[in-house]
């Protein structure tokens, strides 16, 4: 997917790890993965309520998450950052 042509009001761009792992842990893919400034690499969600209510509960600490499963998307990102393929 091109990130140029992805309009801002329908997508977020998210470079926290533990948020991005947090909001894949509930089931939310990334529609893309934004490698154009190699300092900040963004993951791209689409914007939705569910995603909007991740990020606000992530921020409050509200969210409650089984540590092992956790780690496991946290891996998962990492190794998504470092891989070559989009």
């Amino acid at each position: 997917m091109d990130i140029e042509i992805l309009p801002e009001e329908k997508y977020i761009n998210l470079s926290d790890l533990s948020l991005i792992a947090a909001v894949r842990y509930f089931g939310v893919r990334e529609n893309a993965v934004d490698r154009n400034n190699p300092s900040k690499i963004c993951f791209v969600f689409e914007k939705t309520g569910s995603v909007n209510e991740l990020i606000r509960k992530f921020y409050a600490q509200e969210l409650a998450v089984e540590p092992q499963v956790y780690f496991l998307h946290l891996k998962s990102v990492k190794n998504r950052i470092y891989s070559q393929e989009e």
